[in-house]
């Protein structure tokens, strides 16, 4: 188990996971809502987003804390001292089952990899105390 867990966690990936699937996000947004930065400029910006564009909107945004989050992830994977928040892992991993559950054909399933990665890092990290009580016998 511990060669699998450090086979697993000793790249950086998981960070640049998130990022990529953030962009995809983005990206997505002129997918499915072409027309709507233009029509946010041609309305002047400000209280440009309506009820009909209000779900394109939110869409681009949702990918921006992700990419931020993905950044972060990535920063905290090239120092092996700092350790990640068990709260991060088990706030994502609900964000996705609960996407996943509410909108099963979307894009949630593509944060599964990063979130076995976060996982297995928190595991495998002596300082976390997120999988303390299933590491030691009762």
């Amino acid at each position: 188990m511990t060669n699998f867990l450090f086979k697993l966690t000793s790249r950086r990936w998981i960070g640049r996971c998130i990022m990529i699937v953030a962009l995809i996000h983005m990206a997505f947004t002129y997918i499915l809502a072409p027309g709507l930065f233009p029509e946010i400029i041609a309305t002047g910006v400000l209280n440009s987003v309506t009820a009909e564009n209000a779900a394109g909107v939110w869409f681009f945004l949702f990918g921006l804390p992700l990419f931020l989050i993905g950044l972060v992830v990535n920063w905290a994977e090239k120092d092996d001292r700092i350790s990640l928040p068990c709260s991060l892992t088990w706030g994502l991993l609900g964000i996705t089952f609960l996407g996943i559950i509410l909108m099963p054909a979307s894009g949630f399933y593509l944060l599964i990899p990063a979130l076995i990665g976060l996982s297995a890092k928190n595991y495998a990290d002596e300082k976390s105390a997120c999988w303390a009580r299933f590491k030691r016998p009762f």
